[in-house]
């Protein structure tokens, strides 16, 4: 198998099928290998059992499509890390369920991972990256941008990473890489990437950038972008702790 891709599926019956729909399409495209694992994770609700039900109708109606079940708590970190051990690829992907980028990153990024490169990191502060936002949403995207410039400096300062966008929903990494890493996580929530990339300075595996397509149709609220950043403060400094006690070196966890 040449790639595989893990699409957290939280809340998100409404895009599901379209983001697996486009993925098969340009894979097959790409001339690639492939498998995807959908791993629904969301808390108990109405929403939840209706995404749970458009998964299994895609693994249902494509080979290429597996049902992953999360069992615990859920989160994002955990649901990709849980999957991780499940999949056959050389080369593995994770993915935004309602999928923001231009899939023709996974083509670019095949190419970087043929050589020396570990970890590919999808990046929307290059200058080559464009974002494609409705008029309506332009105000609000611009100050989640500004938020995200201040939290990436803070990141690179606690870190050392050079990386101006730790937390793009879009990488992708070699097999050795993906199990060396993804055992080592403490974090179930969206900054498991800290931890990825962290692994992937200590343990001497090359870190490229590369630029994205980012098409914004929603916006978060501004509780949950508060929320987010109070959550930042305590994984900063439990991720931060376990690096300085060498918790992202060494080989792999068995």
């Amino acid at each position: 198998m040449d790639v595989s891709i893990i699409i957290p599926a939280a809340n998100c019956s409404h895009s599901i099928e379209k983001t697996v729909r486009a993925l098969r399409d340009y894979l097959k495209k790409l001339g690639v290998t492939f498998e995807i694992l959908l791993v629904p994770n969301g808390i108990p609700s109405d929403e939840t059992q209706l995404t749970q039900k458009a998964c299994e109708r895609l693994a249902g109606e494509f080979t290429e499509v597996k049902l992953y079940e999360l069992l615990g708590p859920p989160g994002k970190g955990r649901a990709i890390a849980s999957a991780v051990e499940k999949t056959s690829g050389k080369n593995l992907y994770y993915t935004d369920a309602d999928s923001p980028f231009d899939l023709s990153f996974i083509g670019e990024a095949e190419k970087l991972l043929k050589g020396s490169t570990g970890l590919v990191v999808g990046n929307r502060r290059l200058p080559e990256s464009r974002f494609i936002v409705p008029p309506g949403l332009m105000g609000l995207a611009y100050r989640r941008h500004k938020l995200g410039v201040l939290f990436n400096a803070a990141v690179r300062f606690l870190f050392g990473f050079s990386v101006t966008d730790s937390q793009a929903g879009l990488k992708g990494m070699k097999r050795e890489l993906a199990l060396m890493a993804f055992p080592k996580m403490v974090c179930d929530g969206f900054l498991f990437d800290i931890e990825l990339l962290l692994v992937a300075k200590r343990t001497g595996f090359e870190t490229r950038e590369l630029p994205l397509t980012f098409r914004l149709s929603t916006e978060k609220s501004t509780v949950r972008i508060f929320r987010e950043c109070f959550l930042s403060l305590y994984w900063f400094w439990r991720i931060k702790l376990r690096d300085l006690k060498g918790g992202y070196v060494g080989r792999m966890d068995r």
